[in-house]
C-alpha cells in the first residue's frame, strides 16, 4: 500500500466496511474485500483457496453488482486464485485480462486461467497501463444477465445467509464448520455422509 501511495495520482487506503469506493483499496489482513453497487463490503467469510482476503471473491462481488462494468485482471502469483473470479466476470459480460505467464514471476496464477477459460486479453504487464486506460475509456458491449450460481456464491461470501432453511437451500451441508468463519472445516471437505 505505502509503494502506490507514493504516487501522487494514486490514491490508496486500506478498506473500510461500508466505504464508498471511490479510489484503489487494500483488503485489510484476514478479511476478504467485496463490492456492493456503491460501498465496500469487508467481511470474514470463508477462506478461499487457502486465504483470506482471496480475489475471486471480490471478482465475483463485482462481477454480480457492475456486470459489464467490471475489468478483472490476474497478474503473477502461485496457485490458482483469481480463475474462479475472471471465469464470474466474463459469465457476467465483463472484460479478462491476464499477465503473460513467461512474463511473471510466479506463473501458476495465469497458467490456471489460461487453462480454464478464454481470456479477453493476454499480455505482458508492461503493456497493460495502456490496455486497461483504453478499456476504461470504452462503453461495455451488451448487458448479460447474471448466472443464478454466481449470485449465490456473491451471497454466501457476503455471510448474509443465517437461517437453516435458506442455508439448506444452497446446498447439501457437511457435518462440521469451522468457527472462525462458519465455512467447511479444513480436513473435513471429504467428511459429506455418502
Amino acid at each position: 500500500m505505502h509503494r502506490l501511495g507514493r504516487r501522487e495520482n494514486l490514491r490508496c487506503s486500506l478498506a473500510v466496511d461500508g466505504e464508498p469506493f471511490k479510489r484503489i483499496y487494500i483488503a485489510p489482513a484476514d478479511s476478504h474485500l467485496l463490492l456492493k453497487k456503491a460501498n465496500l463490503l469487508v467481511t470474514k467469510g470463508a477462506r478461499e483457496n487457502r486465504y483470506r482476503p482471496a480475489v475471486d471473491p471480490l471478482f465475483r462481488s463485482a462481477a454480480v453488482v457492475h456486470g459489464p462494468w467490471v475489468t478483472g485482471v490476474v497478474l503473477t502469483g502461485m496457485l490458482d486464485d483469481g480463475t474462479a473470479g475472471l471465469i464470474a466476470i466474463k459469465k457476467c459480460g465483463g472484460v479478462s485480462v491476464e499477465q503473460d505467464p513467461k512474463d511473471a514471476a510466479y506463473p501458476d496464477m495465469p497458467i490456471s486461467v489460461i487453462n480454464n477459460m478464454k481470456v479477453s486479453h493476454y499480455l505482458p504487464l508492461a503493456a497493460m497501463g495502456p490496455l486497461l486506460a483504453k478499456l476504461a475509456c470504452q462503453q461495455p458491449v451488451k448487458a448479460k444477465s447474471i448466472p443464478a450460481n454466481i449470485q449465490t456464491e456473491a451471497v454466501i461470501a457476503e455471510r448474509v445467509v443465517s437461517d437453516v432453511a435458506k442455508v439448506n437451500g444452497l446446498g447439501e451441508q457437511v457435518p462440521n464448520n469451522c468457527p472462525n468463519c462458519g465455512g467447511s472445516a479444513p480436513g473435513n471437505e471429504q467428511s459429506r455422509p455418502a
